[in-house]
Formats: C-alpha cells, sequence, structure tokens
C-alpha cells in the first residue's frame, strides 16, 4: 500500500500544472473520503489492499497539493510566515486527531472511523476551493502579488 506514496508524488509532478492545483486536490480529497470508507468495508485481503493503496495514493496527492497550493496563495513578503502559520495549524490537528480517533474507535468502532475520516476529507475538499485562486502556470507574484 504504501507505494501509493511515489505514485502519488509522480502524478503530482503532471497533475499541478496540467490539471490545477485545485482541481487536484478537491478531486483528490473527495477520492480519499469515498477510499476510506472501501477501506473500511473490505471483505478480502485483496480489497483491503487495493482500498488502501488507492486511499494512501489519494490522500498523498490531495495533502501535497494543498500543501503546495498554500504555499503560493500568500503574498511574497508573508509566504514564509503564512505557510508556517498554515502548517502549525496542521501539526496542532495532527496531535489532536490521534486521541480522538482512539476515543470514536472504544466508543463506536473501527467502521465509524472510517467515516469520520471521510467527513473531514470531504470538508477538507470544500476548504480547498477557499483557499485562494488557481495558480496553475503563474507566477508567484502573479497568484499573490507582493504587499506593502
Amino acid at each position: 500500500m504504501t507505494l501509493a506514496v511515489p505514485c502519488a508524488s509522480l502524478f503530482l509532478m503532471y497533475s499541478l500544472d496540467n490539471i490545477g492545483r485545485k482541481k487536484t486536490a478537491v478531486a483528490a480529497y473527495i477520492a480519499a473520503g469515498i477510499m476510506a470508507i472501501g477501506f473500511a468495508s473490505a471483505q478480502s485481503d485483496m480489497q483491503l489492499l487495493i482500498a488502501g493503496f488507492l486511499m494512501i495514493f489519494s490522500y498523498q496527492v490531495a495533502g501535497n497539493a494543498v500543501q503546495i497550493f498554500a504555499s503560493e496563495v500568500f503574498p511574497t513578503n508573508a509566504r514564509a510566515s503564512g505557510f508556517g502559520m498554515a502548517a502549525g495549524v496542521g501539526q496542532l490537528m495532527t496531535a489532536w486527531i490521534l486521541p480522538t480517533v482512539l476515543w470514536i474507535q472504544t466508543g463506536y468502532g473501527i467502521t465509524t472511523v472510517f467515516v469520520c475520516i471521510a467527513i473531514v476529507l470531504l470538508i477538507a475538499s470544500f476548504s480547498a476551493t477557499l483557499l485562494g485562486p488557481e495558480s496553475k502556470r503563474l507566477g508567484l507574484d502573479q497568484v499573490a502579488p507582493p504587499t506593502k
């Protein structure tokens, strides 16, 4: 399943400039949400491997596309601190999700964990549409001009 990570990177090299950052991220978040449900409901080892590969591929594509996109939407003179703040919030949420997953699994079961993950991924796909203008084939100063 982890072979999905380099495959996602290879796909990103094509998709970010040809399909666009927003479209790539939104489609990948939706696919990851669907595959999370598929992973939770797999009935055989082969289904588990395929769903796991596609889920990891999708969330790697989505996460990396949004990370690249987020680093481009801040004005040049605020890019480092803006991206750092966004990355910091992401790290805080990662720390928060680990005990939450355990709590949900203990109280409601593993299928509910994956349903909740799918819901969060769908919310992320909507949020990606609000992040800023599409930056496909644009210079950084065209996407977010420097401020004074």
